[in-house]
């Protein structure tokens, strides 16, 4: 994609997330995600007047204790923009936690070529099918997903926290976090049942046979196979407590844009593709906790008995 091309992308997201009354755009780089921070930069003097680069320390950016110059900038300003590598939505929250008028746009993992490919994407079209699909799950009852590599889970629903992560800010959503594209549902505890086929874990570089799991009332019971898929799960649930083996949620992916293999934040937001996240809930979650993601291939979904997806496809009228 041509520089203009970019410019002119990164405009249109930007304009997106700004607030309607406050102007003011802050962008907050590291060291490594400059030429990152330069384009968001360009393109942000097209829309304000009033727009400030900082590049800092991002551990310290992200810390409890930040200088009181960065707090006040903070606070003054509309937008603030974050580029950076390996930023979860967890993260984000934590950091503008005091800050609930301010609307954060975070470009996760940023290089020439992800900036490409994310900035090229049609975000309008994204944020419509996101949307969508979110609304049915808010509504739903119960949900069953199917794929042909074997999963067959059913789940109750009807009182779940759908979260649409959409690239875009509107409504009650102020964070967006690049790249972005899933519909993320927490079903009610204890009411995952059924097989759940795994074609790989979130991250990998390549994919191998899939390996099945057992799921009783949200947890996982068994692992079955001998691939590596298999083997790496085991090892990763293996010495963890009961709490910690339960499936959390689960997304699906709606970014036409994003491909598999290039990091674990783009695979959990591939169309086509649906990822389970076992761990412990997120209000638990710590630095020294570990989670794991993992990807099952072309699923079908049902809400109630209506085809939200088919083998990966979007099914929506």
């Amino acid at each position: 994609m041509k520089k203009f091309d970019l410019l002119h992308s990164a405009a249109q997201i930007l304009q997106q997330c700004m607030h309607k009354e406050n102007k003011n755009i802050t962008i907050f780089c590291g060291e490594k995600s400059q030429s990152t921070a330069q384009l968001i930069y360009q393109a942000a003097k097209e829309l304000s007047n009033d727009v400030l680069l900082l590049q800092m320390d991002m551990a310290v950016f992200f810390s409890s204790s930040k200088p009181q110059a960065i707090l006040d900038i903070i606070s003054a300003a509309g937008l603030v923009v974050v580029t950076d590598k390996n930023i979860t939505q967890l993260k984000l929250k934590n950091a503008f936690k005091d800050y609930t008028e301010t609307r954060i746009l975070c470009i996760n993992a940023p290089n020439e070529q992800t900036m490409n490919r994310w900035m090229g994407a049609n975000h309008s079209r994204i944020a419509l099918h996101t949307n969508k699909i979110a609304d049915i799950f808010s509504i739903g009852r119960r949900l069953k997903m199917q794929t042909p590599s074997g999963t067959h889970l059913d789940m109750s629903i009807q009182s779940s926290v759908i979260v649409a992560d959409a690239p875009i800010i509107n409504g009650q959503a102020r964070i967006c976090l690049l790249p972005a594209g899933a519909v993320n549902i927490f079903p009610d505890a204890g009411t995952v049942n059924g097989k759940l086929a795994v074609n790989f874990i979130a991250g990998s570089k390549k994919q191998d046979e899939p390996a099945t799991l057992i799921v009783k009332d949200g947890l996982i019971h068994q692992i079955r196979g001998k691939n590596n898929t298999a083997e790496l799960l085991r090892r990763q649930l293996k010495r963890r407590k009961p709490d910690a083996r339960k499936i959390v949620n689960f997304s699906i992916g709606t970014n036409e844009s994003a491909s598999f293999g290039n990091s674990v934040f783009e695979d959990q937001k591939v169309l086509g593709g649906a990822c389970v996240f076992i761990g412990e809930s997120e209000e638990f979650n710590t630095s020294q906790m570990k989670s794991t993601s993992a990807v099952m291939l072309s699923p079908s979904v049902y809400i109630d008995g209506r085809k939200i997806l088919e083998k990966g496809y979007l099914a929506l009228n």
